[in-house]
């Protein structure tokens, strides 16, 4: 049986605005058309953007990609290259996930997370027929300058690297906001996860609902 999510703006998305993005271009330059995406063993579907890049493997706090299914997208990036992170990820319970809370306690105690003092807010909603949690927080990252990879070296000599304006990296952190949307399920839990560097905070949200509003559950019962 298919159930369709449409996500409910009951409550306050100040930190999130999604990529339509005007002023920064995505990976290929290109505008944000959407496209299907099925994911693995069909356990979902969302539409999403066509020159994102996708990542299928390598999700983070898991052991075994094997129970876990569904996409990393990475898109637009900020002046100095943080860039835009939509995960759609299904996580299976097993042995270190017997249900979601330690999820959330990892990412809120994660060392990038930098608003540790601020008061942990979960609000309680609705995606669709299911029942979902939502929490965000403020995260910091460092960024390599594009001209890093660029620069003349051969295998087998060391280098040490002389300051230079052109090859170097971001000293200062980047400030990222992050939201998560999480939904439980009887044999695991969906986890919608949203990374979006500050200071282009309010050009991402268009996107990240049209993703949202798109996404299907076609096997639910395998869930």
């Amino acid at each position: 049986m298919k159930r369709f999510l449409f996500l409910i703006f009951s409550f306050s998305f100040t930190a999130f605005a999604i990529c339509g993005i005007p002023s920064y271009s995505t990976p290929s330059g290109k505008a944000d058309e959407l496209i299907s995406y099925t994911s693995k063993y069909e356990l979902f579907q969302a539409e999403v953007p066509k020159y994102w890049s996708k990542d299928e493997s390598n999700f983070p706090y898991v052991f075994d990609d094997n129970n876990v299914t569904g996409v990393i997208l990475k898109g637009p990036k900020n002046e100095v290259g943080a860039e835009v992170k939509i995960s759609l990820i299904y996580y299976k319970y097993n042995s270190f996930y017997t249900g979601y809370d330690r999820y959330v306690k990892l990412q809120l105690s994660a060392p990038r997370r930098k608003d540790t003092n601020k008061k942990d807010i979960f609000l309680k909603s609705k995606l669709g027929e299911n029942k979902v949690l939502i929490f965000d927080m403020k995260s910091s990252t460092y960024v390599i300058s594009p001209n890093f990879n660029d620069a003349p070296m051969r295998p087998g000599i060391m280098y040490k690297m002389a300051p230079n304006k052109e090859i170097q990296m971001i000293d200062k952190p980047v400030i990222m906001n992050e939201k998560f949307m999480i939904m439980p399920f009887k044999k695991g839990f969906f986890v919608i996860h949203l990374v979006v560097p500050e200071d282009i905070n309010n050009e991402c949200n268009e996107i990240f609902e049209r993703v949202i509003n798109s996404l299907e559950f076609s096997h639910a019962e395998l869930l």
